[in-house]
C-alpha cells in the first residue's frame, strides 16, 4: 500500500486531478546518496533524473508513478513542482490546504 504522506500537498493534488500532465517535475529526499541498484530502480520506474547532490535529486515522471515511488524504502519524501507565479492575471493562486 502506498504511503501517501511521503507525497508533497502538491504532488496529493496533483493525484486527485481529472486532467494529469504527461509529465511533473519532481524533487525527491532519499534516505542516502542513492547507489546504483536505486538510480536504475528509479529509472525503470520512468523517473527521468536531471540533477542529483547528495540524497537530494530532481526528476521528471509521469504523475501516475507517484504511489509507486512512496513504496520503495529508499525515499523519503517527494515533492511535485508548483509554478512560483499566478498562473493568469487575476487568477487566484491553488490553495492546497484541503489536502490531507
Amino acid at each position: 500500500m502506498p504511503d501517501l504522506t511521503k507525497l508533497s500537498a502538491p504532488a496529493r493534488h496533483l493525484l486527485t486531478s481529472d486532467n494529469l500532465p504527461d509529465s511533473v517535475g519532481l524533487m525527491l529526499r532519499l534516505r542516502a546518496e542513492p547507489s546504483d541498484a536505486e538510480l536504475s530502480r528509479l529509472a525503470d520506474l520512468g523517473v527521468r533524473v536531471r540533477s542529483l547532490a547528495g540524497d537530494v535529486l530532481t526528476a521528471d515522471a509521469d504523475p501516475a508513478v507517484l504511489p509507486v515511488l512512496t513504496d520503495e524504502a529508499f525515499v523519503l519524501s517527494v515533492e511535485a513542482s508548483a509554478p512560483l507565479y499566478m498562473e493568469s492575471p487575476g487568477e487566484e493562486p491553488t490553495n492546497y490546504s484541503d489536502v490531507e
